[in-house]
């Protein structure tokens, strides 16, 4: 399963604003909010199927996206626990990685601005 968090018009214009710099802090500040993410759905990853809860990971592809990841080889079965909605876990939950990114979205995109907006207030 994949979610990609991309900006908006606002952040656009920030992006410009900004520079070169903009891009390097933007990436940096997708990163780390990517990674606070998976933090937080970890524990709402289900566990009793094997490596599930260790196959997340944090990815830029390009593009000013963040790419939040479970399965891969390890974990093949991944998007099946994730949508289904009749499984029934002590653990966890269905649509762990989706529900997470849902709640932090905003606080991700605010965080990406502000990294921006630092930069625009150092070159000024």
């Amino acid at each position: 399963m994949t979610v990609s968090i991309s900006g908006g018009d606002r952040l656009k214009r920030l992006l410009k604003q900004a520079g070169k710099a903009g891009q390097p802090a933007a990436e940096k500040a997708l990163y780390q909010q990517g990674q606070s993410i998976l933090a937080k759905t970890i524990p709402r990853t289900p566990r009793q199927y094997g490596p599930l809860r260790n196959s997340g990971h944090v990815t830029l592809p390009s593009g000013g996206v963040v790419e939040i990841r479970f399965g891969g080889p390890s974990a093949p079965y991944a998007m099946i626990v994730h949508e289904d909605p009749d499984a029934r876990h002590k653990v966890g939950e269905y649509k762990f990685l989706e529900k997470t990114v849902t709640q932090e979205r905003d606080v991700a995109f605010d965080a990406v601005a502000a990294a921006v907006r630092s930069v625009i207030g150092r070159a000024s």
